[in-house]
């Protein structure tokens, strides 16, 4: 760095000549404990061009990007950007410099003051006010704030912390606890529960999911990750569907919609005695909502369109993604997937002919599946042939299974996923079919379209909803490198409880998607750190070991949220739509598992050497 005496200008707006010690000194405590980092290096290397009354946020980013660039070289360099970047973060949340001596108490007094002023701005729920903040502030274990490595830090800055007129008004420490409080809200005792959540999320032990740490607390608190919904075929089904997917973007949802339902091209529209556009125009509508409506200004908007391999207009369908062509039919912004009955596939092997259909001639086949679906698309294939259905395409099962490979290829869509397996072990199978899967092909439920007649809505559907969190196995080794299974148990009661909350805590954009959640309550417990782990563990990814080692992980998992949902249900009462569910019939997860085995021919299912 230059020699020359100049003045710096602080946040505050004083000038103040520049004390290169303080810069020294500060990249120092970034490295304090930790090895083969060099805090003069990273000063040198910083670059700052300095003029008079050069702000000290510009300093303080160009030392940032110093220790950035030289994560490659040591990824403890990770740390030190981490740590220069909280010291920036703790100034802009304090609102005046930090003192070392005062540190803890400016701190603990900024989580009270700052709660308070995005309750008064309305950002967050004025209910956060009847907790006992000054408890609550005590409880903030602050060394934690150096657990977070710089990307970790900068992604937390950039989207998750909340602010005002663009001051971040959230430490880390403040942000967990305030995502804590607004899952104890309906605690009897919301302090005892809000730092027992904190602690095991600020412990890095278990991650929410991201609408949940965007919107925990706050006065819309949105807290589900995903949204699966289906459409009635009538301009008023669609045009509404678009609002209720506008409406989920907005609240920082991702979106999967099932469109096996929409007629076809071709098709006639008895309404206005007229042909059919068919699907594709409707898919670029909602390609275009996803552009416009981001998901609250924090991250773009993202869904996927499911479609079975019966619909009439499947060849365009795969042509969505590509490069070339006519733009109004292409969708660059959506992601497609097909949805793949059995009998395709066992018709692809035959090399059998597949006929194409409109849902509109065909309306069963949309609500059915598995054997029920077989007899049904047998009976329109023969209907077509007899003259019965006049709109309908002939070409080979195998021709159509290359299309969607080479366009897999090409594109990397549509995704392949499969309707029969899917809801072979559905465990709600009794309120209906499963039409497609989320955004991320991780979350089956059912959906039942909205239904209108002359305008007017005359039933309320059912918008699925996915509830997460994911449990990070990592945080859970123990010094000797071995898994504590004691803490994984613990923390996985306090994962199944934070997850009901957010079904009774959550703001539904829809009425749909509140009347499905509310109605069958499902959760979905993820994990993560498994790289981790089997490092640690010296398991090869790829081995029999892994697969053994894995199975018999997540059989500990399975039986931990089994168990403490039925805790739940002890205290709370079971779920609406529980009767007639496979768990009411004593038919856990591994169960429908072994049927399906069976059902697809498998061998013998062995587990720790029993049949």
């Amino acid at each position: 760095m230059s020699s020359k005496v100049i003045q710096v200008k602080k946040r505050n707006g004083r000038l103040q000549e520049l004390d290169i010690n303080k810069v020294n000194i500060c990249v120092q405590r970034a490295c304090e404990g930790l090895q083969d980092v060099s805090a003069s290096e990273v000063v040198i290397d910083a670059n700052v061009q300095l003029y008079e009354k050069i702000p000290t946020k510009e300093i303080d980013k160009a030392l940032i990007m110093s220790a950035r660039s030289k994560i490659e070289k040591d990824p403890n360099y990770s740390y030190v950007a981490a740590r220069l970047l909280l010291g920036n973060v703790h100034k802009e949340v304090f609102d005046v410099s930090v003192d070392k001596e005062a540190f803890e108490h400016q701190y603990r007094l900024s989580f009270i003051r700052n709660i308070k002023l995005l309750v008064k701005e309305n950002i967050l729920n004025e209910k956060l006010l009847d907790f006992d903040l000054k408890k609550l502030s005590e409880a903030l274990v602050l060394e934690r704030d150096y657990k977070f490595k710089y990307l970790g830090l900068q992604t937390l800055y950039d989207r998750y912390l909340l602010k005002i007129e663009n001051r971040r008004l959230e430490s880390p420490q403040s942000f967990w606890m305030r995502i804590a409080m607004g899952l104890a809200l309906n605690e009897k005792n919301k302090e005892k529960k809000a730092i027992e959540f904190y602690d095991t999320i600020s412990s890095f032990r278990l991650c929410p999911s991201t609408p949940t740490l965007f919107n925990s607390g706050a006065v819309r608190s949105q807290l589900s990750s995903c949204y699966l919904n289906t459409f009635d075929d009538s301009i008023d089904g669609i045009f509404e569907g678009v609002w209720q997917e506008a409406r989920k973007s907005k609240f920082a949802g991702g979106l999967g919609f099932d469109v096996s339902n929409f007629r076809s091209a071709g098709s006639y529209i008895k309404g206005t005695n007229g042909i059919s556009s068919g699907l594709i125009p409707w898919l670029k509508i909602f390609n275009d909502l996803l552009v416009a409506v981001n998901q609250g200004g924090k991250r773009r908007g993202a869904g996927c369109a499911y479609l079975e391999p019966w619909h009439l207009d499947i060849e365009d369908f795969l042509d969505l993604k590509k490069n070339t062509g006519d733009e109004r039919r292409r969708c660059h912004d959506m992601n497609t997937a097909n949805w793949i009955p059995d009998l395709f596939f066992e018709y692809v092997k035959a090399d059998n002919d597949w006929y194409l259909f409109s849902p509109s001639d065909t309306r069963n086949l949309h609500h059915l599946c598995g054997e029920d679906f077989n007899k049904a698309y047998k009976k329109y294939c023969k209907l077509a042939n007899e003259g019965e259905i006049e709109n309908f395409k002939i070409l080979k099962a195998k021709e159509l299974w290359k299309k969607m490979l080479r366009s897999l290829f090409e594109t990397g869509h549509p995704w392949i996923t499969f309707k029969d397996n899917s809801n072979f072990r559905y465990s709600n199978k009794h309120e209906g079919v499963i039409n497609s899967s989320n955004l991320c092909t991780e979350i089956f439920l059912h959906t039942k379209p909205s239904l209108f007649e002359n305008g007017e809505k005359t039933e309320i559907g059912e918008t699925a909803v996915c509830n997460l969190s994911s449990l990070n196995l990592k945080e859970h080794l123990k010094p000797n490198g071995k898994l504590d299974f004691k803490l994984i148990a613990k923390t996985i009661a306090i994962q199944m409880r934070m997850l009901d909350s957010v079904i009774d805590l959550n703001f539904y954009p829809t009425k749909e998607a509140q009347k499905a959640n509310l109605k069958h309550r499902p959760v979905g417990a993820g994990s993560m750190g498994w790289a981790d782990v089997f490092h640690s563990y010296k398991i090869d990814f790829s081995s029999d070991d892994a697969v053994k080692f894995s199975d018999e992980l997540y059989e500990f998992i399975s039986y931990h949220c089994i168990l403490n949902s039925s805790k739940l249900a002890r205290e709370k009462g079971k779920y609406e739509s529980y009767d007639g569910s496979l768990w009411s019939q004593d038919a856990l997860p591994i169960d429908t598992y072994k049927e399906l085995m069976t059902y697809l021919d498998g061998k013998t299912i062995l587990h720790r050497g029993k049949k």
